[in-house]
């Protein structure tokens, strides 16, 4: 949403203005001896006048009334205004707010662009009928069969870990040695009795580090082959081998490993719904979009996009394992 550049206080002055106001609504007279009447007096109508300009009785009749009984509002007996005067101050508020804003504002075309799209997707879809989509309960259960990848939590690893960095793109090959001696030693220590929680306090350079160098790692992560391979061959209890990964050394000790499970079809069912509802929402604006562009006769040039800097073996998009 666009804001002005200058910040208006609201609060307090919107109270004052409605109390101006509603002498303008309610035909309450004004005092005499003022000298020349505001803006707008003695016109018909005029339902309201400020400092600037005047409120006419047509944008207030196109104004729509707010809901005294919507669920969302909750107002006091003694905090209740009249409905006339809460709906003028807002329209001058608007009136105030366009004012601030620059027509030259280069964030002002932008916003319009966004409100504008906003406006018509919301129309396109109650006209479309897409906010009616529903889906039946045999669809549900379907959808659970036939993808039970998506429900079956994968087998878990949770372990303390050592890390110093080391990148083979930056350092010589004697640079990296040593640092995979120094992560060796410290290995050797453990192994003779040091407490593995505190080294990774002493020696880790993880971002974990400072929170005790827990990590978890999924059976389906996408990870350095060389890490997985020595995690999961690894027992309870147990210290790998110094790691070897391209950005340096890890050293691990696995402390639970949480066996693979499949979801009950009751504990995903409304996760279920919302991912079918969508999928159905997108293949009706496709298809919308579809029908909509033969009617306008939309071509498409895909091939025209092609980046000469980008090879077709390059890969783009990820998605779970399939790579494109």
């Amino acid at each position: 949403m666009y804001l002005p550049r200058r910040p208006l206080v609201l609060s307090g002055w919107i109270l004052a203005l409605a109390a101006a106001l509603g002498s303008a609504c309610t035909g309450e007279p004004k005092p005499s001896g003022s000298g020349e009447g505001p803006p707008g007096a003695g016109d018909p109508n005029v339902v309201a006048a400020y400092q600037g300009g005047v409120v006419h009785r047509s944008e207030f009749d196109d104004y729509e009334r707010p809901d005294s009984g919507s669920p969302d509002v909750q107002i006091s007996d003694a905090e209740e205004t009249d409905w006339r005067v809460s709906s003028i101050t807002e329209i001058v508020i608007r009136k105030f707010l366009a004012e601030e804003v620059a027509a030259d504002d280069p964030g002002l075309p932008a916003a319009v662009q966004q409100a504008t799209t906003g406006v018509l997707i919301g129309a396109m879809r109650d006209a479309q009928g897409w906010d009616q989509l529903t889906v039946a309960p045999e669809e549900l259960r379907e959808y659970f069969d036939s993808h039970p990848e998506q429900y079956r939590d994968p087998k878990i690893a949770r372990a303390e870990h050592i890390y110093l960095r080391a990148e083979d793109a930056v350092l010589a090959p004697e640079q990296r040695k040593a640092i995979r001696d120094r992560l060796e030693g410290i290995r050797q220590e453990i192994l003779s009795g040091a407490d593995f929680t505190e080294m990774i306090r002493l020696h880790s350079e993880s971002d974990d580090a400072d929170r005790g160098g827990v990590m978890t790692l999924k059976a389906d992560a996408r990870v350095f082959p060389a890490f997985a391979e020595a995690v999961w061959a690894l027992e309870i209890g147990e210290v790998s081998e110094v790691i070897d990964i391209p950005t340096g050394f890890q050293l691990v000790k696995m402390k639970e490993i949480i066996p693979a499970a499949q979801r009950e079809f009751a504990d995903v069912t409304e996760f279920i719904r919302r991912a079918r509802l969508a999928e159905k929402t997108e293949e009706a604006q496709d298809e919308f979009v579809r029908e909509a562009g033969e009617r306008h006769g939309l071509e498409r040039h895909y091939e025209r996009l092609s980046d000469p800097h980008i090879s077709e073996d390059d890969t783009l998009v990820v998605i779970g394992d399939v790579r494109y």
